[in-house]
């Protein structure tokens, strides 16, 4: 069952554009529950926000109340192609910058990444976790997304710093969110802000402690 439109119709109208509410609702209501599991499997949803909507999904009588479950969350396809959020339940669906390349596949919930008087960095093409928790301890860390493939909504990373540094790099197209305390360091977030609204998210959660966080925007190398 194809997932890429809700709002699609067996019929038309005369002037050929087709009717929305002629799909039958026992049709949108099993695809509108289809992505809520896909939300779910992709963290986009809790167990409570799950079950809470799938039991207004059963419960709903209407096109529009239907659509509604699913109007703020990510419509996902296959690899290669771009992939859409709707703003709204009868908006046109907005592409993403080209840029950035969501993760289609399966998202890992968590990662670690360690620097003790050393190095660590994840650059080229990888997969980052949903959530990923950096420690720099005397030493480095450098996590460059320019080539990540993100996973679909919000990425989050949880770093501390002791008298150590991470280095972050995104590609235009990627919205960041920070939040930041600074002990006898700093935290300077140097990022783009993308037009698009529905742009993923990466949120930077650190505490730099005699230690530094560095994030910016820089296009990758063809």
């Amino acid at each position: 069952m194809s997932m890429d439109n809700l709002s699609a119709s067996p019929r038309q109208s005369n002037d050929g554009a087709p009717h929305a509410e002629d799909q039958p609702l026992s049709v949108l209501r099993a695809e509108v529950v289809e992505r809520l599991k896909l939300n779910y499997a992709y963290d986009n949803l809790n167990d409570h926000e799950l079950g809470l909507r799938i039991e207004r999904a059963e419960a709903g009588r209407t096109h529009t109340e239907l659509r509604m479950l699913v109007a703020d969350l990510p419509l996902f396809h296959e690899p290669g192609t771009n992939d859409t959020y709707p703003s709204g339940p009868t908006s046109q669906p907005t592409t993403r910058d080209a840029s950035v390349e969501v993760n289609s596949g399966k998202v890992s919930k968590a990662a670690t990444v360690f620097a003790l008087l050393g190095g660590a960095e994840r650059r080229g093409v990888w997969r980052p976790a949903r959530s990923t928790k950096v420690v720099a301890v005397m030493g480095g860390v450098d996590l460059d997304y320019r080539k990540a493939i993100f996973p679909p909504g919000r990425t989050v990373v949880n770093a501390l710093c002791i008298m150590g540094g991470l280095d972050i790099v995104v590609p235009p197209g990627v919205a960041v969110e920070v939040s930041a305390v600074p002990i006898l360091g700093g935290v300077d977030n140097r990022t783009d802000t993308p037009e698009d609204p529905s742009a993923p998210v990466l949120e930077v959660r650190a505490v730099a402690i005699m230690g530094g966080v560095d994030i910016k925007t820089k296009k990758a190398k063809s």
